[in-house]
């Protein structure tokens, strides 16, 4: 065989990997194949959450921690009326909404409970277990940070004439520095303020360890996340995008074109679902969707946008950055180039999507199963 040969056999076989690697990346499913699937019956009012590889299943009485073959890692009681989940990387938190409690949980089980005398409104937590709670007093809220092991690390008094109430906190991924998301309502105007702290040198040299600080008119930022070494804050007409970990400057403004109904984000992307203004005009297609789902790159550059019909009840990111739109029992996969990859309608609720590492594969938590499935 000559070199010409070869070369030519050589190139037809990357044209056929090429046409298999494109042919798969923009087929739709429609059905898939079970590898392997574990029965159980969580209770009602039960949540689901991924936890890295694991999951976390938790409600009122406690919260217990599987693999995705339903093998048990740990368990841990408790009894509290709403519980809030905050998680990050290798740990988690469980605190008492309106209650004075938290639980602090990593990979391999409890790690340590904090005990408080104020009402807790939020709480988030970072990488290496650290801690934050927004908590009110009278006339007053407290910023405290807690180590993983319980100790105290930093905390201030936010009065509400400075400030106003605290809708949203945020730790970085190192615990070094916060992110906290403050209304105030005067003659029937509403501003945001949101303040970054910093816990390292650089804050120690600020005035109460704000390194940086913007104020919104007539805003409402309901929602921010940490993105890694960036942020992401969501307002009810805005969402603002902010870089750096340690002084954060905003670096994008996104006008929403109508009111989110849902935002999401994780460290690579963000975005938001709303009413698709293109299914309410009159010359609008039988097929256009009642939502419009638009997802963006963490720099705030416009990924895709894509409309869908599906009557969800939450929306968010997988680890492949893929798209789960999840109803009741019906679901819909996103792709990340922003088509339809999958559709389902499955006989018991769903309670979580998660990727399974390769392209078709994926794990869903159902109401009464957990299946290991391939897309056919």
């Amino acid at each position: 065989m000559n070199k010409k040969t070869i070369l030519i056999a050589v190139g037809i076989v990357v044209v056929i990997i090429a046409a298999f690697y494109i042919t798969g990346r923009l087929r739709t499913y429609t059905d898939y194949t079970v590898i392997s699937s574990v029965d159980h019956d969580y209770e009602k009012k039960t949540e689901c959450a991924a936890f890295g590889d694991l999951l976390l299943i938790y409600g009122t009485d406690g919260i217990t921690c599987t693999d995705t073959d339903d093998e048990l890692m740990w368990s841990q009681s408790y009894e509290i009326d709403q519980p809030l989940l905050a998680q990050c990387g290798e740990y988690a938190a469980v605190a008492e909404e309106d209650g004075g409690r938290v639980y602090i949980f990593n990979t391999e089980g409890y790690v340590d409970q904090i005990d408080l005398s104020h009402r807790i409104l939020q709480i988030s937590v970072a990488e290496d277990g650290t801690v934050a709670v927004a908590l009110e007093k009278e006339n007053a809220y407290l910023l405290d940070v807690y180590s993983a092991d319980g100790e105290l690390k930093a905390e201030g008094e936010i009065h509400i004439d400075n400030y106003g109430y605290p809708l949203s906190i945020a730790l970085s991924d190192d615990g070094d520095n916060l992110a906290v998301s403050f209304l105030t309502v005067a003659s029937g105007n509403s501003t945001s303020t949101v303040n970054f702290y910093n816990f390292g040198t650089e804050g120690s040299a600020q005035e109460d360890n704000i390194v940086a600080s913007y104020t919104y008119d007539n805003r409402i930022i309901a929602k921010i996340e940490s993105m890694g070494d960036d942020w992401v804050a969501f307002s009810d007409s805005d969402i603002y995008v902010y870089k750096g970990a340690t002084a954060p400057a905003e670096d994008a403004d996104i006008v929403l074109e109508d009111e989110a109904l849902s935002v999401f984000s994780s460290d690579d992307a963000f975005g938001y679902v709303c009413e698709n203004p293109a299914a309410a005009e009159e010359s609008a297609d039988e097929e256009e969707g009642q939502y419009l789902l638009r997802v963006y790159k963490s720099s705030g550059k416009l990924k895709y946008e894509k409309d869908f019909a599906l009557d969800y009840n939450e929306v968010y990111l997988m680890s492949n950055g893929e798209v789960s739109i999840v109803g009741d029992s019906n679901l819909e996969i996103i792709s990340n180039s922003g088509r339809s990859k999958f559709t389902y309608s499955f006989d018991s609720s769903i309670m979580l999507i998660l990727s399974g590492g390769k392209t078709q594969n994926y794990t869903f938590v159902l109401e009464d199963s957990t299946q290991k499935v391939r897309l056919k």
